[in-house]
């Protein structure tokens, strides 16, 4: 019976794998951009002029995303590629007529370990690597330009922080965190003072509602927000205010599946 057992955990092990990684399930586009519901489009319009249109699919990725200049005239067009449900290039075509594309290279997890920027001309300009960690959480970013020369980025995790580190700079970028959501960022020189700084404050909706810089431990801009909601609880208007005065309203219409 003993062996018996050990034979059938052998075989489990070999069918489900005994690692305890978890599973990697990517971020939908509807949780990066704090969308409730089946949003199926949103439409932006600043000063009644129609600035960005993005489609989405059921689950809640980007299918489409299409820009335009405040003149009303098409800027550029984003369409986004998947296979079974993860994605796999993104293409950005140009008013002029010029194609840009980003292709992502995934490993046997379905997460992305490549990233590579394609010219007009099929020339590759840069590419960006990534490294994970058991709970796959990025913990290194490199990104080589064309000149081979690397520059990197490696992170550290905790329920309350996430702390960014330049490799070839020395340069610190410490966020804190309260439910997920980044409070404060600090940017340290390579001797250890802080550089330049922000803090935000949330509304119920996890809207940012009060933005501040500092610049060496000084406040440089304080930015007020304010919104208007529909009844799922996404903001149909946007609206910034500046220390110095200055404003801008943001309209957005949402259509859902």
């Amino acid at each position: 019976m003993k062996i018996q057992l050990i034979i059938l955990s052998i075989i489990s092990c070999l069918t489900f794998s005994c690692s305890t990684q978890k599973l990697f399930d990517e971020t939908s586009d509807w949780e990066k951009e704090n969308l409730k519901g089946k949003v199926k489009r949103t439409s932006l319009f600043q000063d009644s002029v129609l600035i960005n249109r993005t489609e989405y699919n059921n689950n809640g990725f980007k299918t489409k995303s299409t820009f335009y200049n405040h003149n009303g005239k098409l800027r550029n067009e984003n369409t986004f590629d998947y296979t079974n449900g993860y994605l796999t290039s993104e293409t950005s075509k140009f008013a002029d007529g010029k194609i840009y594309k980003t292709v992502y290279e995934r490993d046997n997890n379905n997460r992305v370990i490549k990233e590579t920027s394609i010219y007009p001309d099929g020339e590759i300009n840069s590419h960006v690597e990534f490294e994970y960690n058991d709970s796959n959480q990025i913990i290194k970013r490199t990104y080589i330009p064309k000149n081979n020369n690397s520059y990197c980025y490696t992170f550290e995790y905790s329920s309350t922080e996430k702390k960014e580190i330049h490799c070839t700079y020395g340069l610190q970028y410490l966020n804190e965190l309260s439910d997920g959501l980044v409070i404060k960022r600090n940017e340290y020189k390579s001797n250890g003072e802080i550089h330049m700084g922000h803090s935000y404050e949330y509304n119920n909706h996890e809207d940012v509602i009060l933005e501040i810089e500092l610049w060496n431990n000084k406040e440089t801009d304080r930015i007020n927000y304010g919104y208007e909601y529909d009844k799922t609880g996404n903001w149909l208007i946007k609206v910034q205010e500046w220390k110095s005065g200055g404003k801008s309203k943001v309209r957005r219409e949402i259509k859902y599946y």
